[in-house]
């Protein structure tokens, strides 16, 4: 019985140690603050840059499908579209493009998730969270709004709305 209250108490005695060591010069209760406040830091704007620098970040693709399922043209079935999930779509200040083991396996059939852009520079585009992608060759990142809506659009919960080429929208989360 000793032993076994000896052991919790040491247990406890080094929990309390590990926690006051938590973040440097701080204690537990301020890691969680210190960890939001880093993201921010991570995300925050270079000077001059717009509101939308946001987009700056890793997405995953979450969910997939068809942008005009009653369409006459199709690329892309259900079963491409379960595979798209998973993608990822890396976003900085030197390049923007697509990554996922999907693209390795089969390269043709997901050719336009091959574009990457050098010097993404972010723009607003209209007031519902659009984006524009400018590549350093002056070209937009994707393909062209259709219809008025933005290929890019930030949601406020991490959420990242992608109209793709060939009739795709994909819904994107923060993965970083």
């Amino acid at each position: 019985m000793i032993y076994r209250t000896a052991a919790v108490v040491a247990g406890a005695l080094l929990i309390a140690a590990c926690a006051d060591n938590a973040t440097p010069g701080g204690s537990a209760s301020d890691a969680p603050s210190q960890i939001a406040q880093d993201r921010r830091d991570a995300a925050a704007l270079a000077t001059g840059e717009p509101v939308q620098a946001a987009i700056y970040g890793e997405w995953e693709v979450v969910a997939a499908h068809l942008t005009y399922p009653a369409g006459r043209v199709q690329a892309f079935g259900d079963a491409q579209l379960a595979a798209m999930k998973g993608l990822r779509l890396s976003i900085d200040r030197d390049s923007a493009g697509w990554s996922g083991p999907l693209l390795a396996s089969d390269p043709a059939s997901y050719s336009s998730f091959q574009l990457v852009c050098a010097n993404p520079a972010p723009s607003e585009n209209g007031n519902s969270g659009g984006v524009v992608l400018t590549c350093a060759d002056g070209e937009p990142f994707g393909p062209p709004g259709m219809n008025g809506e933005p290929t890019l659009q930030l949601k406020g919960d991490n959420t990242l709305i992608v109209r793709w080429f060939d009739g795709v929208t994909l819904e994107l989360r923060r993965a970083s």
